[in-house]
This record gives structure tokens, C-alpha cells and sequence, in this order.
């Protein structure tokens, strides 16, 4: 049974009060955002990259997945376009080298989780390749703004495996609240939350 508070940092987090913030931050979604369906639009990226590169979809959307750390949305498709064209791209060696094992792998849905080994990127491939039935949440550090209800500081962009399996069940637990799935949810308070701070840092 999941508890009801995390030591988070040097600070205590209810379920109640995250739950309660991540709601705030839908409430404050425009309808446009509320409308957008974030990762089913961006799913036509890794579609694209899939044809013009000749690749299945499952490696093109684990290769933008294996890039996407501390990457903004447009630089981490540039990078995973460059990537399926040479082989490189620049990113961080790890990065790089989960891409070429995905590049090279069997392509399942359990082989690419398990070379992605990362709870963000791991949510990350499957929220892109199943945007409408994820119930997997993308946790970055907007979702950890709209779980606190505040900036996080820079030491609290990282998260132990607890941490993000609480978060993940805070945004869970609201998205049945409010009927949504929960990687939808995610990406509404997402869009809401960098517009209410357009200008503070806006890197994955």
C-alpha cells in the first residue's frame, strides 16, 4: 500500500497536498490545453523519424526517449534525428550508447525498458508510444513544480525510485479523480505550468 507522505529532500510531502497542487494546475489549463493531446501530436515525430529512417517505430521512439535527458522537446528531436542519420548526436556518452544499443536491439517494448533503465525515460518511451492508453507518468522537472507547487530548487530535480513511484501515484490517483488517463493529465498540467512560468528554465 502506497503511504501517504515522502520524506522528499530535507522536507515531508502529503499525497494530499500533491494531489491538491497537480489538481490546482489542471484547473489553471486553458481549454486549448486541455484539448491538446500532447503526446499523441508528438507521437507523429517518432512516426516520421521511424519511415524516413527505415526503422521500426518501437527503436525511433526509444531512441528519442534514450536522448531526452536535460534536453528541451526541440533540441531532444534534433538530436534523435541526427543520431538515426550518423550514429551520434552529441548527447551525453550513456545517452548515446543506450541509443546504439536500441538501434541494435530486437525492438520489443521489454528490451528497449530495459536498456532505458531510467524511470523518466523508461515513461517517456511508453507515454509516446501509447498516448492514449499510458498509465505510465513522464515525470520531469515541471511535473515536480506542479507536484510541489513551486519552482524546485536545483537539488530536488533528481528523485530516488520511491520518490517518483510516489509522484507517479499522486498524478495516478488524481487523473481517476478527474477521468483522464494519468500521461494526459501529466502533459495538460505540463503545458499549463510552463506557461504560468514562461522563462524559468524550460529544459527537460
Amino acid at each position: 500500500m502506497m503511504n501517504k507522505s515522502i520524506k522528499f529532500k530535507n522536507n515531508i510531502i502529503t499525497r494530499t497536498k500533491c494531489c491538491n497542487s497537480i489538481k490546482r494546475f489542471y484547473y489553471l489549463a486553458t481549454p486549448e490545453e486541455k484539448k491538446k493531446k500532447w503526446y499523441a501530436i508528438e507521437r507523429a515525430f517518432c512516426d516520421g523519424l521511424a519511415v524516413k529512417h527505415n526503422i521500426p517505430l518501437k527503436i525511433s521512439t526509444g531512441i528519442v526517449s534514450s536522448v531526452s535527458p536535460q534536453k528541451g522537446w526541440i533540441d531532444n528531436k534534433r538530436q534523435a534525428d541526427i543520431f538515426c542519420a550518423t550514429g551520434d548526436c552529441g548527447a551525453t556518452g550513456d545517452n548515446v550508447t543506450k541509443a546504439r544499443r536500441i538501434i541494435n536491439s530486437s525492438g520489443t517494448d521489454q528490451e528497449i525498458w530495459s536498456i532505458l533503465n531510467g524511470n523518466k525515460t523508461q515513461r517517456f518511451f511508453k507515454n509516446l508510444l501509447y498516448p492514449y492508453s499510458s498509465e505510465y507518468v513522464t515525470i520531469d522537472r515541471h511535473a515536480i513544480h506542479v507536484i510541489l507547487g513551486r519552482v524546485p530548487n536545483e537539488n530536488e530535480h533528481s528523485l530516488s525510485d520511491k520518490q517518483y513511484v510516489f509522484m507517479e501515484d499522486c498524478y495516478k490517483r488524481t487523473a481517476k479523480e478527474l477521468g483522464l488517463i494519468p500521461s494526459t493529465l501529466q502533459s495538460i498540467t505540463w503545458e499549463a505550468c510552463r506557461r504560468l512560468n514562461k522563462g524559468v528554465n524550460n529544459v527537460s
